[in-house]
């Protein structure tokens, strides 16, 4: 476990089940495995292997590079520029619009105030925006971002993610490689989806974008009164639209399946499901059509 200033990031899965046995984002979507803790930024710092570098910034605007192995580095305030490289590094922005880079490893990198730029690099990384309207790259690997407040960007890349938005109007998208986790949090939130992906909205009019795809995602939570649902459909080479039909899940008839051309391709609590007509068809090299 790293313990980084006030993120405390752990090695739990980032998927459970939920009671009605579908995958679900760990803690029933309310957090994913990321929590608050106390301390400053290097405080109760564990790490597999020991730290060759625990680096500390100014007040000013640094420019701080790691080492080959595994690295501790806290910019301080300032507008910064951090590169772990290779290894297992813990990265600190502080106060300020810094850019941290994990490169190599598995990293763990917080941003802190300001409007951050954030980059996993290869590896397992886990990332924390912190306050302001932060951009955050997973990278290839297994990744868990978490942009906190502010309008944030979320982009988990290669790799099953976990992506949560937190407090803001956030932009989350998995990519479509994998199967992702993206929760959205508080606020009105944009999320992308792929193969496979489960999605929760939180609190906020959110908007659902589907790339149809062979393996069907899911939405925990969709709200009719107030989501929105655009499915992105491959165009045919005559230009015919896919046919929409709901049809309630033959294992589970809490949930409603939507499929396209009778192919599933997005699976919901039925109590909340949207209307054929209400689904927003959007041809990946066209314009939006409602579903008929």
């Amino acid at each position: 476990m790293l313990a980084l200033g006030s993120l405390v990031i752990g090695t739990d899965e980032v998927e459970d089940e939920s009671d009605d046995g579908q995958a679900a984002p760990e803690n029933g979507g309310d957090e994913p495995p990321m929590h608050e803790g106390g301390g400053s930024l290097l405080d109760n710092l564990e790490m597999m292997d020991p730290p060759e570098v625990i680096e500390t910034g100014s007040d000013g605007d640094d420019v701080l590079s790691g080492s080959p192995g595994p690295d501790a580095i806290d910019a301080l305030a300032g507008h910064d520029l951090v590169e772990g490289g290779a290894g297992d590094d813990t990265l600190g922005g502080g106060e300020g619009d810094d850019t941290l880079d994990g490169q190599e490893g598995a990293d763990a990198l917080a941003g802190d105030a300001g409007d951050d730029l954030l980059y996993g690099g290869n590896g397992n990384d886990e990332l924390l925006g912190g306050d302001g309207a932060d951009i955050l790259y997973g990278g290839a690997g297994d990744d868990a971002l978490h942009g906190r407040d502010g309008d944030d960007l979320l982009r988990g890349d290669a790799g099953a993610d976990l992506l949560y938005g937190g407090a803001g109007n956030d932009t989350l998208d998995g990519d479509d490689d994998a199967t992702d986790h993206l929760v959205g949090g508080t606020g009105d939130d944009d999320i992308l989806m792929g193969v496979g992906d489960v999605a929760l909205g939180g609190a906020g009019a959110d908007l659902f974008t589907l790339a149809a795809t062979a393996d069907a995602a899911q939405i925990l939570d969709f709200d009719a009164d107030e989501d929105s649902l655009v499915i992105l459909y491959e165009p045919t080479s005559d230009g015919a639209e896919p046919e929409v039909e709901l049809r309630t899940n033959p294992d589970d008839p809490t949930l409603t399946d939507i499929l396209l051309d009778g192919e599933p391709v997005l699976t919901l609590p039925t109590e909340a499901a949207p209307h054929a007509a209400d689904i927003v068809l959007l041809a990946e090299t066209g314009g939006p059509t409602a579903a008929t």
